[in-house]
């Protein structure tokens, strides 16, 4: 019998913080090739470290001084949607997991994850080492869900993981829009001079 490491009892600290696929799409485990032990070892790291991921690249966006150019008052309300993100995502996977053969914990992980991304990348002002790191963040994102929605969950539970997930992407869509409307990014006076030289040119 497959299983996916509840222990049917209700939810546990360890079950809200750690995603499970209790079930496979498929009878038999997928074999990928050179690809298996990729995607069984990107998928041991989403479980258990991946909601840290983001916290990593904001460690990288403080020390890199990258969040000292933020306007007054917005470092603090990046660390408040962060917890907020997380604090959300754990209320949701206490509730989902009575109900996990229907909606795919991992889809929720991910789009967590690539909202707090996203909200991050509003904070650099060019392809610095936080915004590479997050691309490297956001690759093994995308296998994961790839390869969690084709082999391990029905399509109804990718689905409903992903409508899940839209609560995060508003979170994320809310603050970008708030930032955009509120503080504007400056433009370059060096850059700018210099196109206004090339259009008289």
């Amino acid at each position: 019998q497959i299983h996916g490491g509840g222990d049917g009892d209700g939810p546990s600290v360890h079950n809200v913080m750690q995603c499970s696929r209790p079930i496979p799409a498929r009878e038999q485990t997928p074999q990928l090739g050179p690809f298996t032990g990729v995607a069984k070892t990107v998928n041991n790291v989403m479980a258990t470290a991946g909601p840290l991921l983001p916290y990593l690249v904001l460690f990288v966006q403080v020390v890199d001084h990258e969040l000292d150019e933020l306007p007054k008052g917005s470092k603090r309300w990046i660390m408040i949607i962060f917890v907020s993100v997380t604090l959300l995502r754990m209320l949701c996977f206490y509730f989902m997991r009575p109900y996990h053969f229907y909606v795919s914990d991992h889809i929720v992980l991910v789009t967590s994850m690539l909202a707090q991304l996203q909200i991050s990348q509003t904070v650099g002002t060019g392809p610095g080492c936080s915004y590479w790191l997050s691309w490297i963040i956001i690759v093994p994102c995308l296998f994961e869900a790839f390869i969690t929605a084709w082999f391990y969950h029905t399509k109804q539970a990718s689905w409903t993981g992903l409508l899940v997930g839209l609560l995060f992407q508003f979170i994320a869509f809310r603050w970008i829009r708030f930032r955009i409307r509120n503080f504007p990014p400056d433009p370059n006076p060096d850059e700018y001079h210099a196109m206004q030289n090339g259009n008289k040119a």
